[in-house]
């Protein structure tokens, strides 16, 4: 089984404008010019952000409470071109809303993973899908 880092349970993106960071945001009063601050933590304009529904399922059922008590945790999120982020989802809801996505992020990903203990991690499934403009997708796993 392969070991993972806690540095692949939280994706970083990272760009900036020029000097301190000017582009780096955490809430939308550190943006300015009409930008607000995106899922990725990036100043953008409105027009540039999409929220997205993503839903997943195990060979097309709807996950249970029993299918994921196999994952210590649950992470649903978006990568594209200048990074990505993932944020941690309870398996059985079954879907998930990500605000504020920049366009740019058309790769969305989800992944169950196993705690190894001193910081380590295993992926134990992962399924993505390129939404290809879709504001709703659904990612399904395959055992």
């Amino acid at each position: 089984m392969m070991r993972f880092g806690s540095a692949l349970i939280a994706v970083a993106a990272s760009a900036c404008i020029e000097g301190n960071d000017a582009n780096n945001c955490s809430a939308d009063g550190a943006c300015s010019g009409g930008r607000v601050c995106s899922r990725a933590s990036h100043c953008e304009l409105p027009e540039d952000l999409v929220d997205i529904t993503a839903r997943w399922t195990f060979a097309g059922v709807v996950p249970t409470p029993s299918r994921c008590a196999d994952f210590d945790g649950f992470m649903v999120g978006a990568s594209g071109p200048g990074g990505g982020f993932g944020d941690a989802f309870a398996c059985e809801l079954g879907s998930a809303e990500l605000k504020r996505v920049p366009k740019t992020m058309t790769r969305i990903q989800a992944t169950a993973y196993e705690h190894l203990g001193d910081g380590q991690y295993a992926i134990v499934d992962s399924a993505q899908v390129d939404r290809a403009g879709a504001t709703d997708v659904t990612l399904d796993f395959h055992p």
